[in-house]
């Protein structure tokens, strides 16, 4: 089946802009001018013009894939869980979301191939350089930029940036943690004495905004990404030591030069120093369970898509209400903080069950390629990419539109490379 550049430029485009934080085009302050709508713009469009090739061409790979009718029975369940739902708006919401993903899967299986393969890669690599540099000028300079970014950045995703700040939190979510494998496989390969060094540069600053974040969630995503990269690049185990040695001695140092301005750190908030990282724990469990007696409620298909927060108590309502940057309103947890606990709440077991069969689905092709493929270094980039985000979605929410188009997307490249 051929793919037409512009189907090709169109899905590269939507992958560079999720993967940044959302800002206005032509710094016009109306959601529909927002960069990650335009990329559902281009995710629609690539998505027509592919079906229009598949029928001309009456490709039958569809039909080889039992994925395919997994993901479309979870769709399904999902949808199902409209009956389910008080507020129609926030099911809307996040069915658009899902919606959007899930063909951002379909058309970045079909349009992926072996060459595109590095280009995606390459694209992680220049947005993660993106991220990391706003990261740490919104830490180092967040005064002098604040005017800035109030003028190109999305307002919602500033606002809980701005929340984030309050409570000692430097971070978005843009993953870049699971990148340091395709780093390392860059530093090892690469010759180049100066892309050597933008690449070490890289992987020290992700390393670094990482240990800033005071996120647990990050930190462990990072141990996950380093234990990985050791698997991959057993062969070169004395230089992979010799690399963490590095960074060790690096990061020791840099530690003691700020330890006026750094008082509290992400290894603080592992160990549990403070009272409230020991209540922000327990607070998981009662996520869960809330999510569990929600759940029970609709069991069939559950309270609805995004309709976690209206169906909890008065009680639990008032406490995760937040108004902290005035003069916005938003709420802080609106999702149980676990993608199983989410997926009954809202979809009930019917969902439940769907998106148990996906994952095993994907465990199982995973471990099958691990095993009996041959060694593909970009499928264990992948693959690292993916259960990483997996793990991440395990403690947080996931029901978000740059977090699931992201999630699907790599699936769908991790599918093509396994594709027999």
């Amino acid at each position: 089946m051929k793919v037409n550049q512009i189907n090709i430029f169109f899905l590269l485009a939507a992958l560079f802009l999720i993967r940044l934080p959302p800002f206005y085009f032509f710094l016009i302050d109306i959601d529909i001018f927002t960069s990650h709508n335009f990329t559902r713009l281009l995710i629609l469009i690539s998505f027509i013009f592919l079906n229009l090739i598949l029928y001309k061409s009456k490709d039958k790979i569809l039909h080889k894939k039992k994925i395919f009718y997994l993901l479309l029975i979870y769709f399904f369940t999902q949808s199902l869980s409209v009956f389910g739902a008080k507020n129609i708006n926030s099911f809307l919401l996040i069915y658009k979301n899902l919606f959007f993903s899930l063909m951002f899967f379909f058309i970045s299986f079909f349009i992926i191939n072996k060459n595109l393969i590095k280009t995606v890669f390459k694209i992680l690599i220049l947005t993660s350089f993106i991220n990391v540099i706003y990261q740490l000028s919104f830490y180092f300079f967040s005064d002098q930029i604040r005017s800035y970014l109030d003028l190109i950045l999305y307002k919602p995703h500033l606002q809980f940036l701005y929340y984030l700040h309050e409570k000692n939190k430097y971070f978005v979510d843009s993953f870049d943690e699971l990148i340091i494998p395709g780093l390392i496989y860059y530093i090892i390969k690469t010759r180049k004495k100066f892309n050597k060094f933008l690449i070490i540069f890289l992987l020290l600053s992700v390393i670094f905004i990482t240990f800033l974040s005071n996120s647990r969630t990050k930190f462990i995503l990072l141990l996950f990404s380093l234990f990985c990269s050791f698997f991959i690049f057993k062969k070169n185990f004395k230089r992979l030591v010799l690399l963490f040695l590095f960074i060790f001695i690096f990061f020791y140092s840099f530690n003691l030069l700020l330890s006026s301005k750094i008082k509290f750190n992400v290894i603080d908030r592992m160990l549990l120093k403070e009272e409230i990282d020991v209540k922000t724990i327990k607070s998981r469990f009662n996520y869960w369970r809330e999510a569990l007696d929600i759940g029970k409620s609709s069991f069939l298909i559950g309270v609805g898509l995004g309709n976690y927060f209206d169906n909890l108590t008065e009680v639990s309502k008032k406490a995760n209400l937040n108004n902290v940057i005035a003069p916005y309103k938003f709420i802080v947890i609106d999702d149980p903080h676990n993608l199983f606990f989410s997926t009954f709440a809202n979809s009930g077991i019917l969902g439940l069950i769907s998106f148990s069969l996906l994952v095993v689905c994907f465990f199982i092709n995973d471990l099958h390629s691990i095993i009996y493929l041959r060694r593909n270094i970009y499928l264990y980039i992948f693959l690292v990419f993916f259960w990483g985000m997996f793990i991440h979605a395990f403690f947080n929410p996931w029901m978000y539109y740059s977090f699931l188009s992201l999630f699907f997307f790599i699936r769908g490249v991790i599918e093509k490379i396994n594709f027999r």
